[in-house]
C-alpha cells in the first residue's frame, strides 16, 4: 500500500495485533507484530511493538527470542516495563537468579504506588523474593 512505510500502518498492524491476541490467535499476532517491529521508524513506536511482540514471543514458548528482542529495544520511557520483560523470559528460561535481578530493576523504575508495582513485586515472589546471591 501507499502509506505501508507510515505511523499509521504501524500503528493499524499494532491493532490487527491486538485483536489477533485477544482470538487466542499467538501466530497472527506474531506476524503483524514483527511487520510492526521491523517498519517502525519512529523509537517510541517501535519500544510499543518490540514490547508487544516480546511478550507474544514468551507465549509462543520463544524466551530466548523474546530476551533478545528486550535487549535491542530503544532506551527510554519503557524502562520498568522492558526490565519486567525480562524477567518474564528470563523466568521461562529458567534463570530464576537472573529473573529475580531483573524484576528488582523494574521495581527500581517503578513508582511507589504504580497500578503494576504489585503485579512485579507478585512475580518476583513467586521466584522466591529479592535477588539472592549465590543461590
Amino acid at each position: 500500500s501507499d502509506f505501508s512505510d507510515t505511523p499509521y500502518a504501524v500503528l493499524a498492524a499494532l491493532r490487527e495485533a491486538d485483536i489477533a491476541s485477544e482470538k487466542g490467535d499467538n501466530e497472527a499476532a506474531f506476524v503483524a507484530l514483527d511487520w510492526s517491529y521491523q517498519h517502525a521508524g519512529i523509537d517510541a513506536l517501535k519500544a510499543v511493538a518490540g514490547i508487544s511482540l516480546a511478550r507474544v514471543q514468551i507465549a509462543r514458548s520463544k524466551a530466548q527470542e523474546a530476551l533478545d528482542l528486550v535487549d535491542k529495544l530503544p532506551k527510554g520511557g519503557f524502562d520498568s516495563t522492558s526490565a519486567e520483560l525480562r524477567g518474564d523470559a528470563l523466568a521461562a528460561l529458567g534463570r530464576k537468579d537472573d529473573a529475580r535481578a531483573a524484576y528488582t530493576d523494574a521495581l527500581t523504575h517503578l513508582e511507589q504506588g504504580a497500578p503494576n508495582r504489585a503485579f512485579v513485586e507478585m512475580k518476583l515472589n513467586d521466584l522466591g523474593g529479592a535477588e539472592k546471591k549465590g543461590s
